[in-house]
């Protein structure tokens, strides 16, 4: 059973739980084709994973510092944790922290093309996320349908007079070339 035991720890050496960094570029930031939307999944997912990480190096660093002579028998008796448990407990804060940091640099990278927001550049990023959005989902609908499911024409109608206008020129028949390149962004 040891010799398992062992072989099943360097199997699990591969083992990534979190995302992989294909993922987190491919489907969780890069499914939004608006800047503005991609930065704001990225600091979603910051958000989410933020108070976690600070937690999680404090617990370490807690940890830690009761080491010194007799360490362990002081970390087991003051902290009940072993060194086999705080060896995973660094692993797991490690692969967690892998993913954070590539949220952090995504998220980075996004702000420092977007640049400084106050609200009047938010109304207008969000303004323009939400119509390239309604463009993909109309180009999409032609593309499997032939035409507007009702849902997008709803959607389509939601928008503001000036902005509703802008999206269906694009969704007239002399135009539909050019939407379909929305999906090519």
């Amino acid at each position: 059973m040891k010799d398992i035991i062992e072989n099943v720890e360097n199997l699990l050496s591969d083992f990534q739980p979190e995302h992989s960094q294909f993922q987190i570029e491919n489907f969780i930031i890069g499914t939004n084709n608006h800047i503005w939307e991609r930065y704001k999944q990225a600091l979603r997912e910051l958000s989410a994973r933020h108070d976690d990480m600070i937690a999680s190096e404090m617990t370490i660093e807690e940890i830690k510092k009761t080491r010194g002579k007799n360490w362990i028998r002081r970390l087991f008796a003051k902290t009940k944790v072993s060194e086999k448990q705080l060896k995973n407990l660094e692993k797991k804060h490690a692969s967690k922290k892998r993913e954070y940091i590539a949220f952090y640099e995504i998220a980075r990278g996004l702000k420092n093309i977007i640049g400084e927001i106050d609200n009047e550049k938010r109304q207008r990023l969000e303004a323009e996320a939400w119509t390239e959005k309604a463009l993909m989902i109309a180009a999409i609908d032609y593309i499997s349908i032939g035409g507007l499911q009702r849902s997008t024409a709803e959607f389509i109608i939601s928008f503001p007079k000036e902005i509703r206008k802008k999206i269906l020129n694009n969704l007239k028949p002399e135009n539909r070339q050019g939407l379909l390149s929305v999906l090519e962004k």
